[in-house]
């Protein structure tokens, strides 16, 4: 178990990561699937009109699932995979090592969120406490 401050640091780290990918989701789906996919293909991501709805969807759908804390470290994977993709074939080619920090610091959070889950306040920490997960275990205890 993380110790509580740890956990509230954790904690931090996660909603404000939750909040930045919520956010640029929704500004993607806001501005269009059409101007993203055409702004994926001129950074020549193969098959930009597959792409685009995919990671505006992971970004908006992921970013709440964080703030959430619901399936932290899967989504944090996902995240990982996707910064490392814009890091090393779009950002590092096009602006250089120095044009890839944000990019690059996005990506340790998400590696940083997958080894160590979610931290306080946590939703999945809640969710065996209340529901079925705890009727079955109540009754495998009884039987």
């Amino acid at each position: 178990m993380v110790p509580l401050h740890q956990g509230w640091g954790i904690f931090l780290v996660r909603v404000t990561m939750g909040t930045l990918f919520a956010v640029h989701g929704y500004e993607k789906f806001a501005r269009g699937i059409g101007s993203l996919a055409a702004s994926f293909a001129r950074a020549g991501i193969p098959a930009p009109t597959v792409v685009a709805p995919l990671i505006a969807g992971l970004e908006l759908c992921g970013g709440i699932l964080l703030i959430l804390g619901l399936a932290t470290r899967l989504v944090s994977l996902l995240f990982a995979i996707e910064m490392f993709v814009t890091t090393v074939f779009v950002q590092i080619p096009r602006k250089g090592w120095d044009g890839a920090d944000l990019d690059r610091m996005v990506l340790a959070v998400s590696l940083l969120l997958v080894l160590a889950g979610p931290g306080a306040l946590a939703f999945r920490r809640h969710s065996s406490t209340f529901g079925p997960l705890r009727l079955a275990r109540a009754l495998m205890r009884a039987a």
